[in-house]
């Protein structure tokens, strides 16, 4: 045994990473971290939306700290092919990839997915290098794709055209998509003499899931998501698990130092809060027969759920934390959420709204209690490995489709009804309420709780095969 140790010391393994990522919410709440324990050791690019500067500098500011990140060599922000000038975009984005690859020439390369463009283009030029290429899971998986799929559809088809007859509007979406994939996938890659992307995922039609195109591998954060990839038809050799961020001890410190909800935790007063996660969708579908829950229903259901809240503890303060897609609707949308919003804020002097634009994890550091309403959101997720201790509630009173991911996650409390609504508040203003603790995972030989670890792995797996 001691020849073997002695051996791995000697082992010099320092890979280039070109990391990437798209979201820059989901970069703040989970991918900074894996960056964060690669860049310690490790020469890293980053690659990344131009807009990250408008939607967080504080993020941007924390990249470019050589403290955090010693050894992060590039930052390039690029303007993403959607919306707008998509020819000029995709061009743009397709030459500065190439230049990033030939001048860079990374030994992995790090994505989100490997089903947008930008993910396409750089595992296309990746293989040509022999670079190892692997997709990182950015955010909480609601379901299997096909009910995701499902949920888009219908409301795009009942939030789109409306003038038109609803068997219209569905043909309309559906050829709105088909145009998309083959835009996206088939003619701008051809306008920049690029071959068309084939393969039977798509982000466009929501079909399949990372890693089933020019991912080596893909990685996920637990056994829940390996087996919704596999249902998804992504091939289990290319499939490991590594932790989320907020479980891996190293990162989790980062996180804690350099989130500012610590020192906003610091200096609120002591009341007790109830944090209520608000989405954008002002309708919603039923899960067995997907008929449609109009939105004044939907409006009815969520000032019931406020007026209990705000009548049961009422020694608590309750902040409404609305989903930050809602600063990027129209104006017409936003004007109709706003209504909704001050109708909710009527309810109650202690009941506060707040801008979608502040981050989930500074409202999840300081709440007592925080609770998801359809669909379902990231936030309780990561709510749950961020303040594990806390008390965390999915509502799903109306039974709604993507309503009820969070049921078979024991340490978040289901509540299907309103009757259970009630009881379970009285338990909270009581104190009498337990959480349940989860059960001890058993770890597969295929989980890693390193991102290094990982890393390292598939790299030399990747050199040996």
């Amino acid at each position: 045994m001691s020849k073997i140790r002695s051996k791995k010391k000697k082992e010099n393994i320092s890979p280039k990473v070109l990391f990437c990522f798209e979201n820059p919410r989901l970069f703040r709440t989970t991918l900074i971290g894996y960056l964060y324990e690669l860049a310690q050791v490790w020469p890293v690019a980053v690659i990344g939306p131009a807009h990250l500067g408008k939607a967080d500098a504080e993020t941007k500011e924390l990249l470019y700290d050589k403290k955090r990140f010693p050894k992060l060599e590039e930052i390039n922000l690029i303007k993403m092919p959607y919306w707008g000038s998509v020819f000029e975009k995709n061009s743009n984005l397709h030459r500065k990839l190439k230049n990033i690859i030939t001048r860079y020439r990374p030994d992995i390369i790090i994505a989100p997915t490997d089903m947008s463009l930008m993910g396409l283009y750089l595992m296309r030029f990746g293989k040509k290098i022999g670079a190892v290429n692997l997709t990182l899971q950015s955010g909480f998986k609601m379901g299997e794709t096909k009910d995701f799929a499902n949920y888009s559809y219908l409301m795009n088809v009942r939030s789109k055209w409306t003038y038109l007859p609803l068997p219209i509007r569905a043909l309309l979406v559906k050829l709105r998509r088909y145009f998309g994939h083959f835009l996206y996938y088939w003619i701008l890659p051809l306008t920049v003499g690029e071959k068309p992307f084939w393969g039977k995922s798509s982000s466009i039609l929501i079909k399949g899931s990372s890693g089933m195109r020019d991912a080596d591998y893909s990685a996920v954060f637990s056994k829940r998501d390996y087996d919704l990839a596999v249902k998804d038809g992504v091939p289990k050799e290319k499939l490991y698990i590594l932790d989320h961020p907020l479980q891996i001890k190293k990162i989790r410190s980062f996180f804690r130092k350099v989130i500012s909800s610590q020192n906003y935790q610091k200096s609120r007063k002591k009341a007790k809060v109830f944090t209520l996660m608000f989405p954008t969708e002002k309708t919603g579908f039923k899960k067995d027969s997907l008929s449609l829950i109009p939105k004044e229903k939907v409006q009815e259901s969520r000032l019931r759920i406020i007026d209990s809240i705000a009548k049961t503890l009422k020694d608590y303060e309750l902040f409404i934390k609305p989903h930050p897609a809602i600063a990027a609707l129209p104006e017409v949308e936003k004007k109709e959420i706003d209504q909704s919003l001050r109708n909710i804020q009527a309810i109650s002097e202690k009941v506060k709204v707040v801008s979608p634009l502040e981050p989930a994890d500074k409202y999840i550091e300081m709440s007592d209690v925080i609770i998801g309403i359809p669909p379902a959101s990231t936030a309780l997720y990561t709510a749950l490995l961020q303040c594990p201790r806390k008390i965390i509630l999915s509502l799903d009173l109306e039974k709604e489709l993507l309503g009820d991911s969070y049921k078979d996650f024991e340490e978040i409390e289901y509540i299907d009804n309103q009757k259970n609504l009630e009881e379970t508040l009285k338990l909270i203003r009581s104190g009498k309420y337990n959480k349940k603790n989860s059960k001890k995972m058993v770890k597969s030989p295929k989980s890693f709780t390193s991102t290094v670890d990982l890393v390292k792995y598939l790299y030399k797996k990747h050199k040996v095969d």
